[in-house]
């Protein structure tokens, strides 16, 4: 694959895919590399966040991008503000 593609799904979320990458928000730059039963690797580059999961985690591909957006995200944002302020 040459060019990222529009994976047209509803089970896809409709995001782009390309070089083995999903790009989960373009406008924000947030792209993750989803592989077999858990493993992801999550890339903010607004935000300079890299986090790696490898885990047994499979209810459904997306739901660990879910789970490192509303917790793991969240939290290192939440920590790196406190270290600001």
């Amino acid at each position: 694959m040459t060019a990222p593609v529009l994976v047209e799904s509803d089970k896809f979320r409709n995001m782009m895919y390309g070089y083995l990458w999903w790009i989960v928000n373009e406008k924000k730059k947030i792209y993750a590399a989803i592989g077999n039963s858990g493993n992801v690797i999550y890339v903010d580059s607004t935000n300079s966040i890299v986090v790696a999961v490898t885990s047994y985690f499979k209810p459904t591909v997306f739901d660990r991008v879910d789970f490192i957006e509303a917790v793991i995200k969240s939290y290192i944002l939440e920590k790196h503000t406190c270290m600001d302020g």
